[in-house]
């Protein structure tokens, strides 16, 4: 990602979409950080149909460009293709992250990444030329070919379709989560899985690859193993992509829609650093309940029946106030989308208190806690949900993937 600002850019790319079985609210924030490498997808009417909607999440880095690159062609390299037309989703999703990496390794969109080097595309990418630190060539420099196999990005997505299934897909440490319960309560069910080196299939295929773990990233460099993008790790033509060291292959998987299954929040890693999952969680839920009830009484317009105010919120909560002070914790780019799947129902959650709004920025300084009153060390939690369960006197509400993944079989 690069170097930090000496104070965090605040403002905010704020966006909301409302049908009356769905809606997502959105916000992204470039944050300490001296460029913006996130970027994201919300579409409701998916591809024309207006039962289905599509979310994701990009998180660059090396640059912004294939952030940028897979948030203009995730939507239609999943709808191009005859798995999706035929109603296979999973497949669909799977080949739309390897088409990606294929396309730009392909001298067709060549003039396109460089394009997105120098310039971006709007307002996910609101650094420019002019701008000092981790600016990326002048605009009038030729870009050399090595630009354009350093740079790549997570990528964590869901296809809803309303009121029936959610296709979650991931490659990398972006997060999709869901929340689940009634209004007696409430918990965090984790959707993905963080694709880490110290996993030991991730390790296996890193080894099998002709690569090393060395202090926790691959040939001690990426601290991931799965990604879109980083061709330079997927030069060895005798392996298939999905052998590759990095891989763009994502994990994916089909949960039904439960009368309990109340929103998703997809977030990139830096969501997650000062809040674990069900930090998260517990606290969106009551800024969700209050736009619910708002829609409900009749005050849609309100900025807080907006989910992008919930989001925004977020964002401002698990920003750090100091860099130096949090260990760098809290100082990432950060974008997240919530997608509500019961948007006018306020009763099925639980009435708990609102937490109070802040920026840690604006605030004094408070001697390294975080929201929840405990130092940002101890709340450090582990990038992969089956590392979730060693915590259970901590966290003991936390479902990982697994238990999801088991109970839908059973």
């Amino acid at each position: 990602m690069g170097a930090y600002r000496s104070k965090p850019q605040t403002d905010k790319e704020l966006d909301d979409g409302f049908d009356p079985r769905i809606a997502y609210g959105s916000a992204a924030m470039q944050g300490w950080r001296s460029t913006m490498e996130d970027a994201h997808v919300h579409q409701l009417a998916f591809d024309g149909k207006d039962n289905e909607g599509l979310f994701a999440v990009f998180d660059g880095h090396g640059g912004k460009e294939v952030a940028l690159f897979c948030a203009r062609h995730f939507p239609k390299c999943i709808s191009s293709l005859e798995d999706y037309q035929r109603g296979d989703v999973k497949e669909a999703m799977r080949k739309a992250y390897l088409k990606l990496d294929e396309m730009m390794e392909s001298s067709d969109y060549r003039e396109e990444l460089i394009e997105l080097i120098r310039h971006g595309d709007g307002p996910s990418s609101n650094d420019s030329c002019e701008e000092g630190g981790e600016a990326r060539k002048g605009c009038d420099q030729k870009v050399p070919m090595h630009d354009l196999t350093q740079a790549g990005c997570t990528a964590a997505a869901c296809h809803v379709v309303y009121n029936k299934a959610i296709t979650i897909a991931n490659a990398g440490d972006s997060r999709v989560v869901l929340c689940r319960g009634n209004k007696a309560g409430t918990k965090a069910v984790p959707l993905t899985e963080d694709h880490k080196p110290d996993l030991e299939e991730e390790a296996e295929r890193i080894h099998n690859a002709g690569g090393i773990v060395m202090q926790g990233r691959v040939n001690g460099n990426l601290n991931l193993t799965r990604a879109i993008g980083d061709l330079g790790y997927k030069q060895d033509r005798m392996l298939k992509p999905e052998e590759q060291m990095i891989t763009a292959n994502p994990d994916v998987s089909t949960i039904p829609i439960t009368d309990e299954d109340q929103f998703l929040i997809l977030g990139c890693d830096g969501i997650w650093e000062i809040l674990d999952t069900e930090g998260v969680v517990d606290y969106v839920q009551p800024l969700v309940r209050r736009a619910r009830l708002l829609r409900k009484e009749g005050h849609a317009s309100d900025d807080d029946a907006k989910l992008s105010t919930v989001t925004s919120q977020l964002l401002d909560a698990v920003l750090s106030p100091n860099v130096s002070d949090s260990y760098g914790l809290g100082c990432d780019n950060m974008s997240c989308i919530i997608v509500d799947l019961r948007p006018t129902d306020p009763d099925s959650l639980p009435d708990t208190p609102l937490p109070e709004p802040k920026s840690p920025v604006a605030a004094s300084e408070e001697s390294g806690q975080n929201l929840g009153g405990l130092p940002f060390e101890e709340t450090r939690e582990s990038h992969h949900p089956g590392e979730e369960t060693k915590k259970e006197n901590k966290h003991s509400r936390v479902e990982t993937v697994a238990d999801v993944i088991s109970k839908i079989s059973s």
